[in-house]
């Protein structure tokens, strides 16, 4: 099953996450799936992307696990909700998050740990062959904004701080670098 959005929305009739689409072509918002929705526990306001073929996913700051990052996908094929990796899988309690989703459909994320809001930045992507999220790269001075984009190499960019700008990783140099040092 296919699902086609012109918008999504993510909101908690608390503790269930739900989603909503809005239809192209009529333009009705209906929810995503059929199935009973994911009951998740205590949130706070979720980060959503949409992936390869326009499935809808969420970041959230899950509380059940101490208020680390949790991650869940659309599954068209069950036509359900679960979980990418294990629920609560950062070190840090999250404060301010973004998810993404590049090319490939591989999901990263950005976040500010809840001790340092606004200041150093983590970037985690999730390695499929695994099943794990890891981490990418050191600690960055990630801007507030969090904002997550991808190269048609795939590599992830973020507004940075320090140095100011976009930055993007450097597989090579394993850091963080300004785009206009070569990779």
């Amino acid at each position: 099953m296919k699902i086609q959005v012109s918008a999504l929305s993510f909101f908690m009739a608390m503790p269930v996450l739900v989603a909503v689409a809005q239809s192209p072509q009529d333009g009705v918002w209906q929810k995503v799936g059929t199935k009973e929705d994911l009951v998740i526990g205590s949130v706070t306001l979720p980060s959503f992307a949409l992936g390869s073929e326009d499935v809808p996913s969420a970041l959230y700051s899950d509380e059940a696990n101490g208020g680390k990052a949790s991650v869940v996908r659309f599954n068209t094929a069950k036509d359900e909700w679960s979980y990418v990796g294990q629920p609560g899988f950062s070190t840090d309690a999250i404060a301010e998050y973004k998810l993404g989703v590049d090319n490939m459909g591989g999901y990263y994320l950005a976040y500010f740990a809840a001790d340092t809001p606004g200041g150093t930045g983590r970037v985690m992507r999730f390695n499929a062959a695994k099943g794990e999220w890891i981490y990418v790269g050191p600690p960055h001075s990630i801007n507030q904004s969090l904002d997550i984009a991808f190269d048609n190499k795939n590599i992830p960019h973020f507004v940075s701080q320090e140095p100011p700008g976009v930055v993007r990783f450097n597989d090579k140099k394993e850091k963080w670098v300004s785009v206009s040092e070569q990779l």
